[in-house]
């Protein structure tokens, strides 16, 4: 309820300062929320058109790499090039072993893929911790 006889502005018992932090929280939070919608979307719309490029790029692959990588997903057996092309660069990489082979784990978003002499072997999903 709206008191105006107490000598300042208090809606159901909160000081009108109060409001106005509650409200700029609020601004804020829907800016930055509505901002990062918007960058999500373009980087999406970047990727698929990477994604296509690359399918066109090479008509040599088979069509199960083609769907994988048109679709961002794996495939076992795909190499490292057409890795990047369905899932981007990796956050991270980390080599596990560079004598006699090399072995890799490259670390997405929620991923990690194990790429042993250049080929993905396999892969896992892991949970993010504190948007990591």
């Amino acid at each position: 309820m709206l008191n105006l006889l107490s000598g300042g502005l208090v809606l159901n018992g909160i000081p009108r300062a109060r409001l106005f932090v509650y409200l700029g929280m609020a601004v804020f939070i829907l800016f930055f929320y509505r901002y990062y919608q918007k960058k999500t979307a373009e980087e999406e719309n970047l990727s698929i058109e990477r994604r296509k490029k690359y399918v066109e790029e090479n008509p040599s692959l088979s069509v199960e790499v083609k769907e994988a990588v048109l679709s961002g997903k794996l495939v076992k057996d795909m190499s490292v090039e057409e890795l990047y092309a369905s899932m981007g660069k990796p956050k991270r990489k980390k080599i596990i072993s560079t004598e006699p082979v090399k072995s890799e784990v490259f670390i997405y978003t929620g991923l990690y893929v194990h790429v042993y002499e250049g080929k993905v072997r396999n892969w896992q999903e892991h949970k993010k911790l504190l948007g990591f």
